[in-house]
């Protein structure tokens, strides 16, 4: 079994749109369109991006882990994770707002990593939908 602790790596997401791909949780490459993280209130997107960026190996450990046993080497699928950030930069409220993973300790881990992070403080409250996709390991 192989895994892809960290790396980038990227499928076609959809043939009739070929500039959407898919990233490995947390890649600079971008949800496709469907999957934009939707962003209400004070932050902008390049600021959840860069926090999302600076965390993704903790991300893709939540689903790297469960991979490491046989019956899980497969697993993908995408996770939203909805979060409120308090104008101090802190997530004050995480929670699971769909996946098709189908695997609690992930889910559970995703939401409890984004949970514990920081962003920038702007004085206002913001509320983030954010999609997490992962691409089955290579065999």
């Amino acid at each position: 079994m192989s895994l892809l602790l960290g790396a980038c790596a990227s499928q076609r997401a959809d043939t009739s749109a070929p500039d959407e791909t898919v990233g490995r949780v947390g890649s600079p490459v971008g949800p496709p369109a469907y999957m934009t993280p939707r962003i209400s209130g004070s932050l902008r997107s390049d600021q959840i991006e860069d926090v999302v960026a600076a965390h993704r190996v903790a991300i893709d450990q939540c689903y790297d882990h469960v991979r490491l046993h046989p019956a899980h080497a497969n697993l993908d699928g995408t996770a939203v994770v909805a979060f409120d950030i308090d104008g101090n930069g802190e997530v004050h409220h995480a929670a699971l707002d769909g996946s098709d993973v189908r695997d609690a300790v992930t889910e559970h881990c995703l939401v409890a990593t984004v949970a514990s992070w920081s962003f920038p403080a702007t004085g206002a409250d913001a509320r983030v939908e954010y999609p997490f996709a992962a691409i089955p390991s290579a065999s």
